[in-house]
């Protein structure tokens, strides 16, 4: 039949079974040191990755405060520039009415420019007439000189000689006519 349990009064297999609890403990503990050590060597292994990285930031913190000097630098840098932009304005507005200023007396020098061409022109026009002119005075030299030798022949009462000097003055007189009833270059043109 069937026994039913009962309690141990006596302290036999007592002392295995605590031998087997103490064991399981000890493994159980020996796991969870054995844990702690490896989380451990691991968090060590970081720190020292975050060390170095921290010693790189701790760089790059000096380069921020850097950054803000130079900011303020920056800033101290443009308050000081900002009465100087009216001063450019005005210098640029000055410089636009020099420009229109050279490009006035530019525009007078082309027209000053042109009228000199034109006055070359008329000297040259002038040069022709004063040759022409010269060239009849001499003529009229000569005619001159053959009235008075035709005077003096009349004189003298050579009246063949006297004939044929009035002839030769009067082919002058023609040449003359001639020359004189050319266009003047310096007169304007006719309407």
């Amino acid at each position: 039949m069937t026994q039913r349990w009962r309690p141990v009064r006596d302290e036999r297999g007592q002392g295995v079974v605590v031998l087997i609890l103490v064991a399981v403990v000890v493994v159980v503990v020996v796991g969870f040191l054995t844990r702690t050590l490896l989380l451990g060597r691991s968090i060590n292994d970081k720190a020292e990755k975050i060390a170095k990285t921290g010693r790189g930031i701790n760089a790059s913190t000096d380069a921020i405060l850097q950054l803000d000097q130079t900011t303020g630098l920056g800033r101290s840098i443009k308050s000081s520039t900002e009465p100087l932009e009216a001063k450019a304005n005005v210098i640029v507005g000055q410089a636009a009415s020099i420009d229109n200023t050279a490009s006035s007396i530019n525009d007078s020098a082309n027209s000053i420019n042109s009228s000199v061409e034109g006055i070359g022109s008329a000297v040259s026009s002038i040069q022709s007439l004063a040759r022409l002119v010269d060239r009849d005075a001499r003529n009229i030299n000569i005619n001159v000189r053959s009235v008075i030798d035709t005077g003096n022949a009349l004189q003298s009462g050579d009246l063949n000689d006297v004939i044929r000097e009035l002839e030769r003055t009067e082919d002058n007189a023609t040449d003359i006519a001639d020359q004189v009833s050319e266009p003047n270059p310096l007169a304007p043109p006719a309407p």
